[in-house]
């Protein structure tokens, strides 16, 4: 046996030792990256493909006042496409259509020109995800802004980007903060750069914030609940009597914001927000009469009027609603059974001026809610130039041109519920980040006071009489009282051989310390007596039953 040196020994040691060392190092190191640093090295990977595509950018959502989300409340299937693909794959393209129910120009006129971007689908099956794989793209989930059964349709309305329509609604007025932030959809893309291979989530901007209403979410359902059922034109509106807070804003006919095509080409105005449109107003702007009349000394409590069914002025016979006539009535009966001959005779007296004045205190020449891109109407009043007799025996019953729209007389009939007193009506109450923190605040002005509180007080008898003895008998609830004004507003348009008259009823409940002001529109309704009062019957009965 060869004698070995002590030096090659530790030699041969020390390699050992360094290939151990080395191994267990490299082994220590494959722990890490496989169990603590993994997710962070896959996350670099997928990176290195992934892109932040806005195949649609996120807007802010809309709250109601409880921050419950009116938008973006579904999640929903959609496909990413282009117009390259479609244009280059026929079968895939007949697949979409008759997916989402659209002719070709109809699909035309939802895709953007260039880039990328999510087509919502409706329900799909194995043919539709067979033709999805063949081309190379994938269907992604991913936020719904508009569902198909949401609510406050016209309130909300549609952004000015959609369908490339113009919008309207909130998201049109505040189409500004509602594009600020909010999220793209991440996904995973092939090494060409091509088309989604697959969805990685979605990443949020935390500046994404919304507009918070002050509508109510369960309130709101409650009204469309009873116009789906009672009102097939026309319109509802809901005010917290105290804080002028809109709590409900409803128009029919309805229209859904994935649907916008269709509705974009009918003539039936289901894009019409009716709660903001001027109509014939009728005998609810007896109210302003009698205000004025009450203010000017004209009425007293032995104040006694005759009706004999019709009255003649400047040579023209004015009716009454009852064409036999009511006889020898007070102001509160006249009021209560909306007998015209007694209000034809206070316009004469009171002239245009006082009654132009008193329009002006109930806020029927301004806009209500004042927000900007909104859509809302001012009512409108004769013209001073055309001056007589009878343009004020017709302006003092609310017929001729004469014309208000829901919120206005919500307006107006909740200065009778404040006791003479404006409360500013608020639709948007602020600018929130997603937590509800206000960001900016949107809430309208002070109360003033309108009219004299005695006058108020007169006011509100004749409302509560209207609906416990006179034409508002239908608005009396079992479990509350009421009080309002009903109205059969002629419009002098004729529809299907007859003249079209819409009906109103604005009231407010409970008639001793009111809650609820409620104005109950209802297209070519007839008469507010029988179309308008017994939805408001409905509606009141519901809120109270949430209210609870």
């Amino acid at each position: 046996m060869l004698y070995q040196k002590p030096y090659k020994y530790g030699r041969i040691c020390f390699v050992a030792a360094l290939l151990i060392v080395s191994f267990t190092a490299l082994c220590v190191r494959l722990v890490y990256i496989a169990h603590i640093a993994g997710p962070d090295f896959a996350i670099a990977a997928v990176n290195q493909r992934r892109r932040d595509v806005d195949l649609r950018r996120e807007r802010g959502a809309i709250y109601d006042r409880n921050m419950l989300p009116l938008t973006d409340s579904q999640i929903g299937l959609s496909v990413a496409v282009t117009t390259e693909m479609l244009a280059e794959n026929p079968e895939f393209t007949a697949e979409i259509l008759r997916n989402l129910n659209i002719t070709r120009n109809e699909l035309n006129d939802i895709l953007q020109p260039r880039g990328v971007q999510l087509l919502p689908l409706n329900t799909i099956d194995e043919r539709f995800i067979n033709s999805v794989e063949r081309v190379g793209t994938r269907i992604i989930a991913a936020n719904r802004r508009h569902s198909d059964n949401q609510i406050a349709n016209h309130v909300i309305g549609y952004s000015p980007q959609h369908d490339g329509a113009a919008g309207f609604g909130i998201e049109r007025a505040f189409d500004d903060i509602l594009s600020r932030g909010g999220q793209s959809i991440g996904i995973i893309r092939d090494f060409n750069d091509g088309f989604p291979l697959s969805n990685i989530g979605q990443s949020r901007d935390s500046e994404r914030g919304g507009i918070r209403l002050t509508l109510d979410f369960h309130m709101q359902q409650a009204v469309e609940s009873v116009m789906d059922e009672m009102v097939e034109r026309g319109a509802v509106v809901v005010a917290d009597v105290l804080t002028g807070d809109i709590l409900a804003m409803a128009s029919r006919g309805n229209f859904s914001q994935n649907n916008l095509h269709e509705h974009l080409q009918s003539d039936d105005g289901e894009l019409i927000n009716r709660a903001i449109t001027a109509f014939d107003a009728g005998s609810i702007f007896k109210i302003v009469t009698a205000a004025a009349a009450i203010e000017n000394g004209l009425i007293s409590d032995e104040a006694n009027f005759f009706c004999g069914g019709y009255i003649n002025i400047d040579g023209r016979q004015f009716a009454c609603n009852n064409r036999a006539g009511h006889g020898f009535i007070t102001f509160e009966q006249a009021f209560a059974y909306s007998c015209n001959i007694p209000f034809y005779r206070l316009g004469v007296q009171l002239g245009y001026d006082l009654l132009n004045e008193y329009s002006r205190k109930f806020g029927l020449d301004e806009l209500m809610l004042n927000l900007d891109n909104f859509g809302e109407a001012v009512g409108t009043l004769p013209a001073r130039r055309y001056v007589s007799n009878s343009l004020l025996a017709n302006m003092s019953i609310g017929q001729g041109d004469t014309l208000l729209t829901p919120v206005q007389v919500t307006n107006m009939v909740n200065i009778i519920a404040n006791r003479g007193i404006a409360v500013p009506l608020n639709l948007v109450d602020a600018y929130v980040d997603r937590f509800g923190n206000i960001q900016e605040n949107f809430k309208n002005g002070n109360a003033e006071r309108a009219i004299d509180e005695n006058t108020a007080d007169m006011i509100a008898t004749l409302m509560a009489s209207t609906v416990e003895f006179g034409t508002g008998r239908r608005a009396a609830g079992g479990n509350f009282t009421a009080a309002g004004k009903t109205s059969s507003a002629e419009t002098g348009w004729m529809e299907d051989g007859e003249f079209k008259i819409h009906a109103w009823f604005a009231g407010y409940a409970p008639a001793e310390n009111p809650r609820f002001t409620i104005t109950v529109f209802v297209q070519n309704g007839r008469q507010g007596a029988t179309a308008a009062a017994p939805v408001f019957r409905e509606i009141s009965e519901r809120l109270f039953d949430i209210g609870r």
